[in-house]
């Protein structure tokens, strides 16, 4: 994954929060809010040097969750600006208690 979400990526996402919304998985405020933010926040991180300085792997753990198709996963990590205490860093560090177990075992270089 580049710097850059692709079409497909987001498109998928809004699929997802649609598909959700339809079947009544989805609130209108959240669903309102996941359009707004998810992407955008998504993007933000991919972007951001420091994250990729910190966390060498977090690009490999998003193209992971999406080529498993964890959207779920996705929207409720970026769907909110995320304060740095444990359970933020928790938050975006690891989509899934796997993956936080592989990043305390191989660290900052896990595909997380």
């Amino acid at each position: 994954m580049a710097r850059e979400l692709n079409h497909e990526k987001m498109k998928a996402i809004e699929e997802y929060l649609s598909t959700q919304r339809k079947a009544g998985l989805l609130s209108e405020e959240f669903y309102s809010l996941a359009r707004k933010n998810v992407v955008s926040h998504l993007q933000s991180w991919l972007e951001c040097e420091t994250i990729r300085k910190l966390v060498p792997g977090f690009v490999r753990g998003v193209n992971q969750a999406f080529q498993e198709n964890r959207l779920d996963q996705i929207v409720y990590a970026f769907l909110n600006e995320i304060t740095f205490g444990t359970g933020g860093i928790r938050g975006l560090v690891a989509f899934t208690e796997k993956e936080l177990t592989a990043f305390a075992r191989e660290g900052r270089k896990a595909a997380i």
